[in-house]
């Protein structure tokens, strides 16, 4: 069987327990157990009367988009960070537009559409509206002609749009080509704006109607970067998101997070000069929510890479500290691309114009940006050259650092769409059903206490509340102790690594003698032992087996990479310098793979230590707990996934220490020939070798390499990698260990809280209606835990076979293009 035909059998089981999940939540409400939600957010149940449409809304969502197999990739980032640029660089076209103001008042799906070359817009609700300008035609008073020519100069959009209210002017259903978008989008934006100045309620803007996939607007174009590739099961649409900081538009800020439960992968736009700022604080906050339902679709571009000077960070640190520190392991570092936005739209436009039409037009706003970005000033004297504008844009779009991305991101989820629409509905499926399961579960456990007994286990829920806090306090204090034992022992052990390649080095430098790789012993993990000592041992053999030993050296002539006695190296010509300098990289690449492998093992050794030291403590604090937790709530069980730890890989190039060590120099030389003339004639037929000739003086290049300077690149290699492996200890090992505590801790304390909450609400329930009723409602909540704890079966069988589709297509295929 197909994997196509595996994934429509899967999707149709998917669809089949999506409503019957939705039926059994419909179920619970008309039944009565889903109340008004708490005042405050610590009492609030599983579900109630405002978080439950959420959830049958995503759930109908996830069912539409199984329909079409669509993988929604949501683009997310604060106002001007790049998402409009963005997205425009991915379709090859002006499809957003971009001004000063926010121009994303509703999100906006942009679909990968083969063929449609002339971008369309569709909005099928647009009768809402429509609704909306009627609306403020009554509500607002007409504006008088001296009053129009004041806004038209003010703010001349606004006054378009005052003129459409005033004219009866609707909306379409559909607009096409890049400037009728512009115009609608523009539109859209400002209505939004309007409507928040207005205090009649008559002229709120219907945002509740545009909360599903369906209503959204959608522009349809092909991806010029997608067009050249085969079909695909499924389709690629890009979902671009309101900024939370857009306008101070609060509304905003939930729309986001609603669009974000709901995508299938997420690709967060930020600012490379605001890495630190308030602004992208809350889109990170927003990402850790959806972290666990998106998992390894979680991607972060880095965008206006190119106002990077030479005191910045490079693209490897920045990748190191996006995934890292600001996005606290949310985001892998592979994950993670520093780009210029602008640059790779400017490149992509360009080529897919000149691949259409052959040329580009000069007398376009965009052409102009892109001469002036390519060529400078004196663009239009090559604008109309299609050979110089095609490499020109190739170049462009090299460096804007966006060909990675595109293909990492865009075109593997274009290729997988279908099954990465498939796992993310099984994923929120799964965990929607699981929440049902418990939420019913605690109803059934409180039906069948009395009112009193119910009281006591809520009273004793708050003491399991308060003791999570104090666990908490002394599993960080093990934390403290444990990580300062592990800092010492790995800073004695990057202390001897270091040491003995600096002795290393310094004995290359002074033989001269090749350092054979086959010839370094690399640190393994061949026994467990404390962090105290692990870190500490075994450190020594690396010293002596560095270079080669005395009786190897016996049996094999010494080979050399150079004389240590000629500091100075001069070559005649470029390929013999690098050849050269590729010997020495050869021999300083093995000792420094060796020196970081070493360091590698140990920090990954101690912290993995340090980590089952610390879950151990976790596990026996949290079984007083859980013991606690479940005697009040029968045989209700509680189940935290723990966080993995990802150990930082060091690395350093030998390679880009030796980047500049060739120096090209000239040199006068004095060299002989013929005279010109009668007398050198003559000379020349004798053959004379002293009499007709003349001396002269040319410059000649040539390079040369500084063995001393060479050493010197290197030591300091050696320093940064000392450093590197210190400051990653510090700034992503520790953050990690950390984070495995907060995340673990966290998680457990909100499922303890919500259970407390289902026990409030039943409580609640339970004082206002009658030992009759409350029967009833016990058989009806048996009833539906029964379903429940089915679909749950289903699901998770529905995953375990997804997940077996995907091993199966990862076995024909490359894995960089099956991430699940």
């Amino acid at each position: 069987m197909t994997h196509t035909s595996n994934i429509d059998i899967l999707r149709a089981e998917a669809q089949r327990q999506i409503q019957l999940l939705k039926q059994l939540l419909q179920e619970m409400q008309t039944q009565g157990l889903i109340a008004e939600p708490a005042e405050k957010q610590q009492d609030r149940a599983t579900f109630d009367t405002e978080s439950l449409p959420q959830t049958l809304e995503m759930l109908e969502g996830e069912h539409h988009k199984l329909q079409n197999l669509e993988m929604v990739l949501a683009v997310v980032g604060t106002m001007k960070a790049g998402k409009s640029t963005s997205i425009n660089a991915i379709v090859g076209a002006e499809v957003l537009p971009n001004r000063n103001r926010p121009m994303t008042a509703l999100p906006t799906l942009i679909r990968h559409k083969p063929g449609v070359l002339q971008p369309r817009l569709v909005l099928q609700a647009v009768a809402p509206l429509n609704q909306l300008l009627k609306q403020l035609n009554k509500v607002l008073p007409p504006l008088e002609e001296q009053a129009l020519e004041e806004l038209k100069q003010n703010e001349p959009d606004m006054a378009e749009l005052r003129e459409q209210i005033q004219q009866k002017q609707p909306f379409q259903a559909e607009y096409e080509g890049e400037e009728a978008i512009f115009q609608f989008l523009k539109r859209l934006n400002d209505l939004v704006r309007l409507c928040f100045e207005q205090d009649d309620p008559q002229a709120a803007f219907p945002f509740e109607q545009y909360t599903s996939v369906h209503t959204l607007p959608v522009i349809e174009v092909e991806f010029s970067h997608l067009k050249d590739l085969s079909a695909a099961q499924g389709q690629l649409t890009l979902l671009d998101t309101p900024g939370p900081n857009e306008a101070g538009q609060q509304h905003l800020r939930h729309m986001l997070k609603d669009q974000l439960r709901k995508a299938s992968a997420v690709l967060a736009v930020l600012d490379y000069t605001q890495l630190k700022s308030d602004a992208d604080a809350d889109i990170r906050q927003e990402l850790e929510h959806i972290a666990e339902t998106a998992g390894e679709r979680m991607y972060a571009l880095v965008n206006k890479f190119d106002q990077k000077d030479r005191n910045s960070d490079d693209a490897a640190t920045v990748k190191k500290y996006v995934a890292h520190t600001l996005m606290q392991g949310t985001v892998h570092e592979d994950h993670v691309f520093p780009v210029s936005s602008k640059q790779g739209y400017l490149a992509s436009r360009a080529r897919n114009e000149l691949a259409r039409h052959g040329r580009l037009d000069g007398s376009q706003a965009w052409v102009q940006d892109f001469g002036d970005e390519v060529f400078g000033k004196r663009w239009a004297r090559f604008i109309d050259d299609p050979q110089e504008t095609q490499q020109g844009a190739n170049e462009l779009w090299e460096v804007s650092g966006f060909s990675a991305p595109l293909e990492k991101i865009i075109v593997q989820a274009h290729q997988n769409a279908a099954f990465h629409a498939l796992h993310s509905a099984v994923k929120k499926l799964q965990s929607t059903s699981e929440n049902t399961s418990h939420f019913l579960k605690a109803c059934v456990g409180a039906q069948r206490k009395g009112v009193k007994e119910l009281e006591q286990s809520i009273v004793a829920l708050q003491q399991d509340i308060e003791n999570i806090s104090y666990i908490t306090r002394e599993v960080q204090q093990a934390l403290d102790d444990e990580f300062s034992s592990m800092n010492k022992g790995v800073d004695k052990a990057i202390a001897d690594v270091i040491r003995n390649a600096d002795q290393a080095i310094e004995g290359y430098f002074r033989d001269g003698k090749r350092i054979e790789k086959e010839n370094l012993i690399i640190y393994r993990k061949n026994e467990r032992k404390s962090p105290k000592k692990i870190l500490s041992k075994e450190i020594d053999k690396l010293k002596n087996h560095l270079l080669d030993s005395p009786q190897k050296n016996k049996k094999k002539p010494e080979e050399r990479d150079f004389d240590p006695e000629s500091p100075i190296i001069k070559f005649e010509n470029m390929s013999e310098a690098k050849d050269f300098q590729n010997k020495i990289q050869k021999s300083i690449q093995a000792l420094m793979d060796a020196s970081e492998q070493s360091i590698n093992e140990k920090i990954q050794d101690g912290a993995e230590e340090l980590i089952s030291l610390i879950k151990n403590k976790q596990d026996n604090a949290m079984k007083q707990i859980e013991k606690s937790a479940n005697k009040n709530l029968e045989d209700f069980e509680i189940e935290i996934s723990q966080q993995k730890f990802r150990p930082e890989i060091l690395k350093t190039s030998a390679s880009s220490l030796l980047k500049n060590c060739i120096q090209e120099k000239s040199r006068i030389v004095t060299k002989h020939r013929r005279q010109t003339g009668v007398w050198g004639t003559v000379c020349s037929w004798f053959g004379t070798s002293d009499w007709g000739w003349e001396e002269y003086k040319v410059k000649e290049q040539y390079q040369e390499i500084d063995l001393e300077k060479i050493e010197s690149s290197i030591q300091k290699g050696i320093e940064i990698l000392e450093s590197s492996a210190k400051e990653t200890l510090q700034q992503e090992i520790r953050p990690q260990l950390q984070s495995v505590i907060d995340d673990f801790f966290n998680a457990f304390q909100r499922k303890i809280e919500h259970v407390r909450g289902d026990l409030v609400q039943n409580l609640q329930w339970m004082e206002t209606h009658s030992k009759v009723q409350q029967e009833a409602m016990l058989q009806s909540a048996q009833n539906m835990q029964k379903q429940a704890q089915g679909i749950c079966k289903d699901c998770d069988s529905l995953h375990a076979a997804t997940q077996a589709l995907h091993e199966a297509r990862h076995a024909q295929a490359s894995p960089a293009l099956m991430q699940p």
